[in-house]
């Protein structure tokens, strides 16, 4: 059915696989593959060439040693296939010191993978942790296939950890053409962490000036929000079966949004990268269109010092029965978190038996290398069923809590679910935003709320917020105010998720929106907590004495400009 790959997502974990690791041993950099002696071995310390996924012995014994050269290091056999490590990678008396040439820079061999391959001893040695895997994809070496590369215009790399860089290209657009396999463009290895494509329609919301590189995000952009094309640290190509595969050219895909996830963590001045993707595509289209579909939680809040924390994200039975035309057949996922997550499933839930069928569980997972996984036989997914997803995190190693977001330090909790045929789903996501799916926030109510009075755009929105502008002033509950607060936002619109989901997209706003939307928030904090002290006042609730203020005067009047000169800041 669907080829078997190994696809990482993941966001790289802050001691594995970084690449300039190679600086700290001896010829880092010229490490031959135990497989191709043409071929440079970049993840010295891992299993994996490219350096993901778990350590082989070297790897193992260089972090016990503080990923520092020492003597000892330097002196051990750890392959175990008699030769020193030192020998091995050209540092024979042990001598070199970093930034130095090592004494010799030929005839290396691998300190981490027992040599030569065939020896029954370095066969049981390595195990079933290695061996020699090209990327080896049948549909494409079959005639007519040809391979077309999208890159991104060699740029240079941010001095900072995260960069998301995206570039509009150009994609095959004189006839139809299927996606059978593709493998990655790897310009500049020190930073690539991972590659995605969105396909984008005639009338994508895009401009030429997008066609040169620019600084980005992890999403599609309207009209370019179909994923294509993937691939990320730790994996090698993608290989689609002779039923499906994504469709690019003439009536579809002319252009795409290549985007690319650049790490730089020790913030290097001088890295250039041009990476991106090798298509390898045929004009003899396959059955069906094949379709990628996003489920997830947007909203976290991952307390520090838990062994697991766990959230949940929900595409409903109503929004699979609104956006689903017909049966589609799930072919596999990826679960995505980061270097926090620990463990990931989404499954379908049968809206007529409540039955849950699991397409994709890491009970382990690895932020560094999480896979894709495939079924033999694909999982038919009817109008109604719902989609599920849950992430457990462990945060033992954060002091603060932990949000969504896009970098490094920050956490994700979604899958990408590969289908067909295509033309079965309405759009590419379903990722709820706390207790909210993505089909209800067109909702005139949302949890009791009226969504009206949020949205400045329109008439209501701008009502509401042009009387709360006359009546309420910034840091004062003025008896006005405290009526229109208590008439429009005492209920669930200023509670729990929804008054966070609120502020948040706020303070994400660009200007001049997003400080008139601070100022709007800074307004309604201002009688907000007085309020909720006469509500707990009349439950019997006497607030601590103020040595003779008013017990409604002074102490709301401080806690609201407090609470609204935090607010400002949020």
């Amino acid at each position: 059915m669907w080829a078997a790959v190994t696809l990482v997502i993941g966001i790289l974990p802050m001691v594995a696989g970084y690449p300039w690791l190679r600086d700290m041993i001896p010829n880092g950099y010229n490490i031959s593959s135990p497989c191709n002696p043409n071929d440079t071995w970049q993840g010295v310390g891992h299993w994996n060439r490219l350096g993901s996924g778990d350590r082989n012995p070297f790897g193992l014994a260089f972090a016990a040693y503080g990923y520092v050269w020492t003597a000892e290091l330097c002196y051990a056999d750890s392959d175990g296939d008699g030769k020193t490590n030192g020998e091995e990678l050209g540092d024979p008396n042990c001598t070199w010191f970093p930034n130095e040439t090592p004494e010799v820079t030929t005839g290396l061999s691998h300190p981490g993978i027992c040599e030569p391959l065939d020896d029954p001893v370095c066969m049981a040695l390595n195990g079933d942790n290695f061996e020699c895997q090209d990327f080896n994809c049948n549909p494409a070496n079959e005639p007519g296939v040809t391979s077309y590369t999208v890159r991104l215009t060699p740029s240079q790399v941010p001095v900072q950890e995260t960069t998301y860089m995206c570039q509009l290209v150009d994609l095959p657009s004189d006839q139809d053409y299927h996606i059978v396999s593709l493998e990655p463009y790897i310009d500049n290895v020190n930073v690539i962490h991972h590659i995605l494509l969105y396909g984008c329609t005639d009338d994508a919301d895009v401009s030429e000036e997008q066609t040169t590189p620019y600084a980005c995000f992890m999403s599609g952009r309207e009209g370019c929000g179909d994923l294509i094309g993937l691939w990320a640290v730790g994996g090698g190509g993608i290989c689609f079966d002779v039923d499906a595969a994504f469709r690019i050219g003439l009536t579809t895909y002319k252009r795409g949004i290549l985007e690319l996830h650049w790490n730089n963590p020790r913030n290097t001045d001088t890295y250039t990268d041009g990476s991106g993707l090798i298509l390898h595509i045929t004009p003899n289209l396959r059955s069906y269109d094949a379709g990628m579909y996003t489920i997830g939680q947007s909203i976290l809040k991952i307390p520090s010092g838990r062994e697991k924390h766990v959230e949940n994200g929900t595409c409903p039975s109503e929004c699979t029965y609104e956006r689903m035309i017909d049966t589609v057949n799930i072919v596999g996922a990826t679960n995505h978190m980061h270097y926090l997550g620990i463990y990931g499933r989404s499954q379908i839930r049968r809206y007529d038996t409540g039955e849950v069928e699991i397409i994709s569980e890491d009970k382990e997972y690895r932020y560094d290398s999480p896979t894709f996984k495939m079924h033999d036989e694909p999982i038919q997914m009817r109008p109604g069923d719902s989609l599920e997803m849950t992430c457990a995190f462990k945060s033992t190693s954060r002091n603060s809590t932990t949000f969504y977001g896009e970098g490094t330090s920050d956490e994700m909790c979604l899958s990408f679910v590969m289908f067909y045929p295509k033309q079965n789903v309405i759009g590419s996501s379903c990722v709820a935003t706390g207790p909210i799916a993505e089909c209800h926030w067109d909702d005139p109510v949302i949890g009791g709320c009226k969504m009206s009075l949020f949205d400045y755009t329109q008439p209501a929105g701008q009502a509401f917020i042009g009387e709360l502008w006359e009546k309420c002033v910034p840091g004062y509950c003025t008896e006005e105010c405290k009526e229109l607060t208590r008439k429009n936002l005492t209920g669930p619109c200023y509670q729990g998720d929804l008054k966070f989901i609120f502020q948040r997209d706020m303070r994400t706003q660009s200007n001049p929106e997003r400080f008139t939307m601070m100022e709007y928030w800074y307004k309604i904090d201002s009688c907000m907590k007085e309020i909720e002290m006469e509500e707990k006042c009349k439950d019997g609730w006497n607030p601590p004495y103020t040595g003779g203020a008013s017990r409604l005067g002074t102490v709301p009047f401080i806690v609201a400009i407090l609470t609204g000169i935090i607010a400002m800041f949020l």
